[in-house]
């Protein structure tokens, strides 16, 4: 498993496609960080924010219930 399917996860209870392909986007973009990032301290915080965001961007695609 990748760094990023480890870090963002694959859970989707919905099933949802668009759920899916902001999960792996998100997955290819930690995986490029963990690749090509040389600040340990730099990565880890790019890192946080793109799981942060990806939550976010995941609640976006539901009804505000």
């Amino acid at each position: 498993m990748s760094k990023g399917k480890e870090v963002i996860g694959t859970f989707n209870s919905e099933n949802s496609s668009h759920v899916d392909l902001i999960k792996q986007k998100a997955a290819e973009l930690v995986d490029l960080i963990e690749e090509h990032g040389k600040d340990g301290r730099r990565k880890s915080i790019a890192i946080t924010g793109i799981e942060q965001a990806t939550m976010m961007a995941v609640k976006s695609t539901f009804d505000n219930v």
